[in-house]
């Protein structure tokens, strides 16, 4: 989580949204401040005890990020841990801002 972070504070400013969701059933929404408090997180952190979140997108496994444009149009899965300071996690971010995608549509 901590290169989210980077992530989120690098482009915060521009047309762009991180969420996090946490998918235990345990964790309830309590549970996430003092989380957010000791990682130092500044990005929205949302529950989805009741799997909502899998239903729609198909989990296969955690952690799992998808890449959703400004239309609303799935434009990358990642299943497993990404360092997103890495040159081509951001270069994804830039070119989805600059409205220029690497991929075709997936739905």
């Amino acid at each position: 989580m901590p290169s989210m972070e980077i992530l989120w504070d690098n482009f915060k400013a521009e047309d762009f949204v991180l969420l996090a969701i946490s998918m235990d059933r345990v964790t309830t929404k309590k549970d996430i401040p003092p989380f957010i408090e000791s990682m130092r997180l500044t990005f929205p952190i949302l529950t989805d005890s009741w799997g909502q979140t899998d239903k729609r997108y198909k989990l296969m496994g955690v952690p799992e990020t998808y890449i959703i444009d400004q239309k609303g149009i799935l434009r990358e899965k990642v299943i497993g841990p990404r360092d997103w300071t890495l040159a081509d996690s951001v270069a994804t971010i830039v070119q989805l801002l600059h409205k220029q995608p690497k991929s075709v549509e997936a739905r």
